[in-house]
């Protein structure tokens, strides 16, 4: 890929990302925390918000892996199915990385 077309893949799945975020703040998010879904999380198994957006965000890994896994003739998903699943990881490393700094790792 050269480099213009890897400059607007970028700047695409970025957009990306932000669009998915913000849509889905409305369902996981309480009114003022934005974290509020990963400090419930975290509640009710024991462990910190960050321990439980990365136990979520896992899942994601695996389901990626177990796509990249198949058999080439079975593994052509379509472009949206790799969109997702690639947005959703992206986005949880981002949420991890709220996680730690509402936690005061810095």
């Amino acid at each position: 890929m050269i480099y213009a077309d890897f400059e607007l893949l970028v700047d695409k799945i970025q957009n990306r990302c932000k669009r998915v975020l913000v849509k889905k703040a409305d369902q996981y998010a309480g009114e003022e925390d934005r974290l509020e879904n990963f400090v419930r999380a975290g509640d009710l198994q024991g462990m910190t918000p960050a321990d439980a957006c990365f136990s979520m965000f896992s899942k994601h890994i695996v389901s990626i892996a177990m796509m990249l896994e198949e058999d080439p003739e079975t593994m052509n998903r379509s472009k949206k199915v790799w969109d997702e699943k690639i947005t959703d990881a992206l986005n949880y490393l981002m949420l991890l990385e709220a996680c730690l700094i509402d936690m005061g790792v810095e």
